[in-house]
């Protein structure tokens, strides 16, 4: 499976400190988090080349747990779409849809982690 995640290598340290915080924090970073894969998986579905269209219709995201997205296909060819093969070039769709969504997200997950204190 081909995917790109959208994961902290310290997933447990953020979740501890995103629980001390007031306000929902967590809750909304999720949201963020949700909003984000979702576009991902919509703007690689938009930047996949199509023969038969088995590739676009497989590409989805996923929850594998909390503060972890991840969005890829299953199909077996998919990694040689992205990387390329044999004298072809990727088309690194994948990688090419988490950049175009980027600034959004770290816009998104900046407003997400802000809070006021009483």
């Amino acid at each position: 499976m081909v995917s790109i995640k959208i994961n902290n290598g310290q997933a447990a340290s953020l979740i501890d400190k995103l629980n001390a915080l007031r306000f929902g924090a967590k809750a909304r970073v999720e949201t963020v988090l949700d909003e984000t894969a979702l576009l991902v998986e919509s703007t690689a579905k938009e930047l996949t080349p199509v023969d038969t269209g088995r590739l676009r219709a497989s590409i989805h995201a996923d929850k594998p747990g909390p503060l972890q997205r991840t969005v890829g296909s299953d199909v077996e060819y998919a990694i040689w779409v992205e990387l390329g093969a044999r004298g072809r070039p990727g088309t690194g769709f994948l990688f090419r849809a988490f950049e175009l969504n980027r600034p959004r997200f770290i816009e998104k997950l900046k407003e997400a982690i802000r809070f006021k204190l009483l």
